[in-house]
């Protein structure tokens, strides 16, 4: 690994990204972290986490060279409780992106306990609720939608991901259950 590999990092990000160097809010190096060395299909891959889930890759390649990559997959998986303990609310629009923590229960469970309210950027109001059964066999997820006359009430084993359109025709992703 070179010296100055972190320096490296910051600028194979900042390409990717489109991020101009000069811009205070880019990535700077002292925000790279080093996570570890993890065996990657056989080949001992460096991890330095950029983002909130991003990770910088480095990899050797032939005899001297080594790759650099980005990767939103985390070198330590998560824990399979961790991904019912979250409800993920984005639109395609990319004005909406939220991640709505879920209360644990003392048998595991995890849920936002009652409806909450949801406010839209273009103003629109929704009331959604969410529920997982993570020790449950299979694990099941819940995910209601109040919008106005019309209510939506899904239901799911293992994990729920679905596209919802509000009344006013915003698009919207609801996952409960699934590792991203």
């Amino acid at each position: 690994m070179p010296d100055d590999i972190i320096q490296e990092i910051v600028d194979y990000v900042r390409q990717e990204f489109g991020e101009d160097p000069a811009d205070p809010a880019s990535l700077q190096p002292e925000q790279v972290a080093y996570r570890g060395e993890f065996d990657l299909d056989g080949v001992p891959t460096h991890y330095w986490q950029v983002g909130r889930n991003v990770w910088a890759t480095v990899a050797p390649y032939g005899d001297d060279c080594y790759s650099i990559d980005i990767t939103d997959v985390s070198p330590t998986p998560a824990p399979a409780s961790d991904a019912y303990s979250t409800l993920y609310v984005r639109n395609f629009d990319g004005d909406v992106d939220l991640t709505i923590p879920l209360t644990a229960s003392s048998g595991g469970s995890y849920s936002l306990g009652r409806y909450q309210p949801l406010a839209l950027p273009d103003g629109e109001q929704l009331e959604i609720y969410a529920e997982a059964h993570p020790n449950s066999s299979p694990p099941l997820v819940f995910i209601g939608i109040n919008d106005g006359d019309d209510n939506q009430y899904l239901r799911g084993a293992v994990g729920l991901s679905f596209n919802y359109t509000t009344r006013r025709g915003s698009l919207l992703l609801l996952t409960l259950g699934v590792v991203r």
